[in-house]
């Protein structure tokens, strides 16, 4: 399914539209609603410091298992350090100020934003990584 949002296409893959629709019916207590939401914003977090650093955002690819945020040029390596942290930073901000509330709203976002930090080449953290032996 492709949507435009803001001047960005964003494809949503038919597998993500099936898994939402199913845990919308079975989950009664939205847990994995929750871990959707927080990869979304995770992937927000991404597009927000893509447009601080001023990189035109072209396309949002949500997949079950991942997401891909692309851009009409490569940044500079500042630029892209600062995009790469985006994501992460914004599942811990949200993290840190959901915590006093509620646990279950916290820990998908905790989860991630750390998960996404480890130094494996499809993580955020790999590609920092990467960055730094370049």
């Amino acid at each position: 399914m492709k949507l435009r949002v803001a001047k960005i296409e964003l494809i949503v893959g038919f597998e993500v539209a099936a898994a939402l629709t199913a845990v919308l019916l079975l989950d009664r207590e939205y847990r994995v609603l929750c871990c959707f939401l927080a990869a979304a914003i995770h992937e927000l977090g991404h597009v927000l410091m893509m447009r601080l650093c001023g990189v035109r955002v072209r396309r949002v690819r949500l997949r079950l298992f991942d997401a891909l945020t692309e851009a009409d040029e490569a940044p500079s390596f500042s630029a892209d350090v600062l995009i790469t942290l985006g994501g992460p930073a914004a599942n811990l901000l949200l993290a840190a100020l959901l915590y006093p509330f509620s646990l279950t709203l916290c820990l998908p976002h905790l989860a991630l934003g750390l998960f996404n930090l480890l130094p494996l080449l499809s993580l955020d953290g790999g590609h920092l990584l990467k960055l730094c032996l370049m």
